[in-house]
């Protein structure tokens, strides 16, 4: 369901009266949403992607890329979905390590190949209009062993990458040279979280990856790098794996300085999803097992937190929170957390 907003028959489609997406991507900037849903059975054959608004009053259905079945997810081997315009996303897709990613420049009525690396996997993607950034590496066959990662740029038709090789490649030290491929950009800034043998390091770039430098004093903890998110040029969210749990931090100085997001300790191998969704506005969903969703709302940068209740579901695969002049929307499921690829982080 979409907590207090009921979604609307589909009839051209055949879309039941309640939709459960399996997925959302929201546009950036915008009112538009696509979702994937399930319609008349739960098999990637019956994979739909609709699009809507904030609103979630009307839907129109509109196409896929080509996807394959994959044991335990319903989403088949869709791994990612993002937009950057209305009309313009990318998606990727592969069973183990994305292999192949495509393009939409019409709204997702067809699809296109993007082709980036020859052999290469796409294990990273992060969209900043007018530009986008892929992490590419050579890996085997079932996505381990990789070596030889590659930051790619290019502008949003997808095509004439530029690409620099990682800022810090892996040395001989167990764990150096490990990162967290959910790369931060905002236009041509760009942020990696690497481990290296002084321990947990940024590098950023401001000249759309060509060159990185490492930021000094950063100290977030983790153990395999952090995700970064940029909500703005200084505005920055971080979430750190530190084994099976999770922490949060927050940087109003592009990345110079960290606040820690202080509620509970958060059990990532529990469920649970974190979304920034401006620059001083967070949502975090933490599942306990076999209770509902305690819900909540960062705000001031991640110097205040309050308690919103509980979601009144027991599974949260996915939590995307979009903002808008009139309400927020989430995303939320009570079908069983044995979802495959959607799970967790």
């Amino acid at each position: 369901m979409l907590a207090t907003v009921p979604f609307a028959t589909l009839s051209s489609s055949g879309a039941p009266s309640v939709v459960v997406p399996e997925l959302l991507a929201h546009v950036p900037g915008s009112r538009t949403m696509y979702l994937v849903d399930l319609v008349g059975c739960e098999d990637v054959s019956c994979l739909r992607l609709l699009r809507t608004s904030v609103s979630a009053t009307s839907f129109r259905a509109v196409t896929l890329p080509p996807l394959s079945r994959v044991s335990g997810s319903l989403t088949g081997d869709l791994d990612r979905l993002v937009f950057a315009t209305a009309n313009v996303g990318y998606a990727l897709v592969g069973a183990t390590f994305p292999w192949t990613m495509y393009k939409t420049v019409d709204g997702a009525r067809t699809w296109q190949r993007v082709k980036i690396a020859s052999g290469k996997s796409i294990v990273g993607l992060t969209v900043s209009a007018p530009s986008i950034y892929t992490v590419t590496a050579l890996c085997s066959s079932i996505g381990d062993n990789c070596r030889d990662y590659q930051v790619n740029h290019s502008t949003l038709n997808a095509q004439g990458w530029t690409s620099t090789a990682m800022p810090h490649p892996s040395k001989t030290q167990v764990g150096d040279g490990d990162f967290n491929p959910n790369v931060g950009a905002f236009g041509s800034n760009v942020w990696i979280s690497e481990i290296t043998h002084a321990g947990s390091t940024i590098f950023t770039s401001y000249d759309g990856g060509k060159t990185f430098a490492p930021i000094a004093a950063n100290k977030l903890a983790s153990v395999s790098g952090c995700a970064i998110t940029a909500a703005s040029a200084r505005s920055l969210w971080a979430e750190c794996p530190t084994g099976m749990m999770v922490s949060f931090f927050h940087s109003s100085d592009a990345g110079a300085t960290w606040s820690n997001i202080s509620r509970y300790e958060f059990a990532g191998t529990g469920g649970g999803w974190f979304d920034s969704v401006s620059t001083t506005l967070a949502y975090l969903a933490y599942l306990a097992y076999g209770q509902q969703q305690p819900f909540d709302r960062i705000t001031n940068a991640g110097a205040t937190i309050t308690n919103l209740g509980k979601l009144g579901v027991r599974s949260t695969r996915r939590l995307p929170i979009f903002r808008s002049a009139m309400r927020r929307t989430a995303s939320c499921s009570a079908r069983p957390m044995a979802r495959g690829r959607q799970n967790n982080y």
